[in-house]
Order: C-alpha cells, then sequence, then structure tokens
C-alpha cells in the first residue's frame, strides 16, 4: 500500500460547471483521506498466457462552497439545480483496475499491453444549512486500453516504468498515467514474492460530457484531474 495526497482540479455537473477548488460558484474541496492506493502483479513466463493486476485507488474530498441557485445538470444522479446557498458535500470517486496484459519477449525493456476493466465506485453527498441531505451512489464500469514499459537500471536494481490507461470515444476522454520507480528488496522470500519500495507520480484525466453512444453517462459529466505523489511499500507475486 501507498500513501498519497491527490489534488483535484476541474469541474463537474455538465451545464453546471461547478469548480471544484473555488468557494465561489464551487465545493472547494480539499483531499479529504489518506488517499492510499494498493496493487499486485500475478506475472506468467508462459508465451501467449496473460499476467494479471488488480489495483486499487482511493479519491476522496470534502468542502463547503457558495453554490448560486440555477444551475443544472448532475453529479451521481444528484439534481445540482437543488442546491444553492452555503453547500457542504463529500465526493468519492474511488476505483479499481483488474487488468489482463500480454508481454512482449524484448531485450532490456519489459513492454506490456492488454485491457483494464475500471470499476469505479461514486459517492456524492451534499447538505445545505438546515437542510437535509442528499446523496447518491452510482457504479461505473469503463474498459480501457492499457500499456506499459518498464526497465532495470544496471548495477542498481532499480525499476523505472510507466503505465497509461485510456479510453477515447464520442463524448468521453479518460487518460491514465502513472510512472514510478521500485526497488525490490533483496530478502530470502524473493522466490516466492517479492517486496519493495516504490515512489510514483500519478495523473488521472475524467473527461465526460454528454454523450449519445453512452448515455447512462449523462448523470456524471465531469472534466476532472486528479494528480499526486506517493512513497510506500510495493509487493510482486
Amino acid at each position: 500500500g501507498s500513501c498519497v495526497n491527490p489534488e483535484v482540479t476541474g469541474k463537474v455537473g455538465g451545464d453546471a460547471n461547478i469548480d471544484m477548488q473555488s468557494s465561489d460558484n464551487g465545493f472547494a474541496y480539499e483531499d479529504d483521506s489518506l488517499g492510499y492506493y494498493v496493487w499486485a502483479d500475478f506475472d506468467t513466463i508462459v508465451p501467449l498466457v496473460p499476467s494479471f493486476r488488480v489495483k486499487y485507488q482511493q479519491l476522496a474530498y470534502a468542502g463547503t462552497g457558495e453554490i448560486n441557485a440555477g444551475l443544472t445538470g448532475n453529479i451521481a444522479s444528484v439534481d445540482l439545480s437543488e442546491l444553492s446557498g452555503t453547500v457542504e458535500s463529500e465526493l468519492e470517486l474511488n476505483y479499481l483496475d483488474a487488468i489482463v496484459k500480454f508481454g512482449l519477449p524484448l531485450p532490456i525493456i519489459d513492454i506490456n499491453f492488454g485491457v483494464n476493466a475500471r470499476i469505479t465506485q461514486m459517492y456524492f453527498r451534499a447538505q445545505e444549512a438546515n437542510l437535509p441531505a442528499v446523496e447518491a451512489e452510482q457504479l461505473l464500469v469503463m474498459p480501457l486500453g492499457y500499456l506499459s514499459a518498464s526497465a532495470k537500471i544496471p548495477f542498481v536494481g532499480i525499476e523505472i516504468g510507466g503505465e497509461y490507461s485510456t479510453l477515447p470515444l464520442d463524448g468521453i476522454e479518460i487518460l491514465d498515467t502513472n510512472i514510478y520507480a521500485r526497488y525490490f528488496l533483496p530478502l530470502p522470500s524473493n522466490l516466492l514474492f517479492k517486496v519493495g519500495i516504490e515512489a510514483s507520480y500519478h495523473e488521472y484525466h475524467l473527461g465526460i460530457a454528454e454523450s449519445e453512444l453512452l448515455p447512462f453517462l449523462n448523470d456524471v459529466q465531469s472534466d476532472v484531474d486528479f494528480k499526486g505523489y506517493s512513497v510506500g511499500i510495493t509487493a510482486q507475486f
């Protein structure tokens, strides 16, 4: 597991254009969690047999902003036109990646490609002063293309690499980039599993406009960017 401190910028709610950072017609969000993520690889060395990776990322934010009346749009199926005045709100966009990948037999550089099934659990809660809270949850499953590359620095045992997942469709732009450096400790258990230290930088862009191809996403319209650094423990099986 690794501890991260992701920042969020951008807007949600389609035509509402509610600013994630601003306290004036916005939610004034700040990181509201440890922001951890965990991952594990399950690698095979048999040709044409895929390897697997699973990764869980926590993204949770909270803030208090002044919302103007007459807004339009939705977030996690909540009608934002119902909100006005001083609003306390929370937003979670936690996701699980289930990746099936194939490796290319290349020297020096390890390249993998495949498919990433991203399961995102959206949760939104908002409350005006002296009024009942409104809240909703929404589960999104999105297939992303996946590409990764890594290489070991000779003589020092440090591995550097990156991962890229994307989904460019009508009205949708999901881009996820992770760059890392990791070092696996020389332990007797390395024949069974490896434990190491990892430092990484992560950028995640979630752009969802009104889409005729995937109309069920019209309730989660957004143009949001998440960025953060992390340092932590990693494992490979």
